[in-house]
């Protein structure tokens, strides 16, 4: 009787110790506190690089007493410099979006960046954007389609609109047509397809990604199935 005495009050200790160590929604806002306190504060603290397709360059976002500088690192030389001018990318979204922007934090989405390094593609306040950064012009090129959210969590998207995928040259873009895939020149207006079975009850996604050459796209064929939901 006394060891099974014993052994109960060794399970009751370790598992109020559990339930500490596991700590209370509050901690967890406290720790997530900190990082959003301290997590500009610390200068120069790592790289991610996107790199340029066929090239030896790459782009970063680098954390500077100054704010966030864009940067473009040629890998061959060794060198790094300023990818555009903060300040002045700021204005023209400013002007363009009619909202204050703040240079110091740009906040780009799904930037890129072409190959001769003189136009940057990006996504704010959700609009597709094109910058011209030698002529410091910038070109509105749509809004980013709104998706809503699951109304069940057992439903999926349908993957039936997006907004026209613009290629990484910029000279092209892929979109769902009849429930096929098209792609369309911007300087000539000529649209070709790309798929000819695409149908109601299988069609492509308009989800749409280019190669990095552009010269390719891939899509995936939905089959439309009854929805069942628990």
């Amino acid at each position: 009787m006394k060891n099974n005495w014993f052994g109960l009050l060794v399970a009751i200790l370790l598992s109020g110790g559990m339930a500490i160590a596991q700590g209370t929604p509050d901690d967890y806002k406290r720790a997530f506190g900190i990082y959003q306190k301290y997590s500009d504060k610390v200068m120069y603290s790592g790289v991610t690089p996107q790199w340029i397709a066929g090239t030896h360059l790459f782009w970063y976002v680098r954390n500077t007493p100054e704010g966030e500088k864009y940067v473009i690192t040629n890998a061959d030389k060794k060198s790094r410099t300023p990818l555009f001018e903060n300040q002045k990318l700021a204005d023209q979204l400013a002007k363009a979006s009619g909202k204050e922007v703040n240079p110091r934090k740009l906040s780009l989405a799904a930037c890129r960046v072409n190959a001769s390094l003189d136009t940057v593609r990006f996504v704010f306040n959700q609009t597709n954007w094109s910058y011209a950064v030698r002529k410091n012009t910038l070109k509105n090129e749509g809004t980013v389609p709104n998706r809503a959210k699951e109304r069940h969590w057992m439903e999926r998207d349908e993957e039936k609109t997006s907004a026209p995928v613009l290629s990484p040259d910029g000279k092209r873009v892929a979109f769902i047509k009849n429930d096929n895939i098209y792609v369309k020149e911007l300087i000539t207006g000529k649209e070709t397809p790309l798929s000819i079975d695409g149908t109601l009850g299988n069609y492509y996604s308009a989800y749409i990604q280019w190669s990095p050459d552009s010269k390719r796209v891939v899509s995936a064929k939905i089959r439309p199935v009854e929805k069942r939901f628990v």
